[in-house]
Parts: structure tokens; C-alpha cells; sequence
């Protein structure tokens, strides 16, 4: 298993001036530290939890998936709290497709602080979550983790 990226931390200094590129690049450091922690003790997939039931009411499916843990092929890992109910869309092509779970991060709209010298306000915190996708069978995400398969023939959704 290789790690493409290349660490890179903060070198600080007495007189140093910080800027949120530098404090950036920091987390950075830690988070890809983990990240391949992450990676080569435990490998990418499923740890805990993220099973995945398909459901039929009339002509609409639903994907239940329950709460659970699992790391990216990036060794990002995706924390999905509760369990959780996503309607589905037939895809118009049939075939076979995969449930993927994806890192996502949006920006904490609770978290509004001042920009300095401006009459702007910016978030100042990330909230991280999960968000579930459904892909053609072939397509690969290093970004995501690969919950079940989902074969579509004739307009229906079977696991």
C-alpha cells in the first residue's frame, strides 16, 4: 500500500508570523498522519456498522444504512451516526451499480466570526459528515467507501 502524499509540516520560529494557510498546512500534517495511520493498521472498507438494506414501497426505493464507521481508500474516516433512510433513484440504464458513503465538510454557519479590518463574516469551523451516493458498478472513489451492490434490470433495484 503506498502513500502519495508528501508530509509537510510546520517548521515554527521565534518571530514567526502565522497566516490560516500556515495553520491550514498544520492540520493538514496531523490529519494525513492519520489518515495513513489509519491505512496501513486497518486498510480501507467497513469497520463497523454500514449495513445497507434495500426497501420497495410501490414503485420508490429506499436504502436503510445503518450507523457505523468505515475509512476511504484515502484513510479518511467517515462516521455515519445514526442510521439513515435514502430514497433512491432507478438509474434509466440497467446493470450493476455500488451504494457508496463519502466524507463530506461544510462550512459551520453557527460559527460566523468578524474578518479583520473588513465589515465581513466568515465561518470560522468545518463540520464534517457523510453522504451517501449511488454509482455505476465500475466507477472508483478513493474518497468514498463502498457500501453494497445494487443490481437495476427492467426498472427495479434488487441487492
Amino acid at each position: 500500500m503506498a502513500f502519495e502524499h508528501t508530509l509537510r509540516r510546520l517548521n515554527p520560529f521565534e518571530g514567526l508570523c502565522l497566516t490560516a494557510s500556515d495553520l491550514q498546512d498544520e492540520q493538514l500534517y496531523h490529519r494525513r498522519t492519520l489518515h495513513r495511520h489509519s491505512l496501513f493498521m486497518h486498510g480501507f472498507g467497513v469497520v463497523q456498522g454500514l449495513s445497507v438494506e434495500l426497501e420497495q414501497k410501490k414503485k420508490r426505493y429506499t436504502a436503510v444504512i445503518k450507523s457505523g464507521y468505515g475509512i476511504t481508500r484515502e484513510g479518511q474516516g467517515v462516521q455515519l451516526k445514526h442510521d439513515g433512510i435514502v430514497p433512491l433513484e432507478v438509474p434509466k440504464q440497467d446493470g450493476e451499480y455500488m451504494l457508496w458513503l463519502f466524507h463530506v465538510e461544510k462550512p459551520d454557519a453557527e460559527s460566523q466570526r468578524p474578518v479583520y479590518d473588513t465589515n465581513e463574516t466568515r465561518e470560522s469551523r468545518v463540520t464534517e459528515g457523510a453522504a451517501p451516493r449511488l454509482h455505476p458498478f465500475e466507477d472508483e472513489f478513493p474518497d468514498g467507501i463502498a457500501l453494497c451492490r445494487i443490481n437495476v434490470r427492467l426498472g427495479r433495484m434488487v441487492q
